[in-house]
């Protein structure tokens, strides 16, 4: 968010402070780092303007990246409720093994998505993963907050912050989904 709760403008990417001494871009953001997506063939390759499957192999790709095994990732079309699995092992013999939910659409997640994943989570060190581009609802985040499964979030500026970690670690085609450009500012001299 930007000084003054303002979101960053389409497609820059918050990574630190911006210099004071850049006031074009000071006046929109608190950041110094941005990245910026790669124009590519269209704006319809950011995180929020991906397909339906795009947006599942942005998440896979994102945690193959963060170290987790994705044996299964939802062909189009029904999926019984998991878009994907994610394990810490290459079997899923240990725990956590993930199940996510990934739901590309405008409208927030609201509580009767959040109680199908929780009833998806059957056994001891399953955890549940919404994605949700839309947001989430109130009641949804208090779904979550009060289920005994445990479940975590990720909207689209999680996932643009999770996706700049390990960014060096993703394959060449998971750059390619969501390619980022780091730009750097020359720090002003102390005095």
């Amino acid at each position: 968010m930007g000084e003054r709760g303002e979101a960053p403008k389409r497609g820059f990417f918050i990574l630190e402070r911006t210099p004071s001494h850049i006031p074009q871009l000071s006046r929109h953001t608190n950041a110094g780092c941005i990245c910026s997506l790669r124009s590519g063939s269209s704006a319809r390759r950011t995180a929020a303007g991906a397909a339906r499957d795009d947006a599942r192999q942005i998440v896979s790709e994102l945690l193959r990246a963060m170290g987790y095994h994705v044996p299964f990732v939802a062909l189009p079309g029904p999926d019984g409720g998991v878009d994907l699995l994610a394990y810490k092992d290459p079997l899923g013999t240990t725990a956590p093994r993930i199940k996510v939910q990934v739901k590309h659409r405008d409208q927030k997640v609201n509580a009767k998505d959040v109680r199908e994943l929780e009833g998806l989570l059957r056994k001891e060190g399953d955890i549940g993963l919404i994605v949700s581009s839309g947001g989430f609802t109130s009641e949804a985040e208090r779904e979550i907050r009060s289920s005994t499964k445990h479940i975590e979030t990720m909207d689209l500026e999680r996932i643009i912050t999770l996706w700049q970690e390990p960014y060096d670690k993703l394959s060449q085609s998971g750059k390619a989904l969501l390619p980022l450009v780091k730009v750097f500012f020359l720090a002003p001299a102390e005095e």
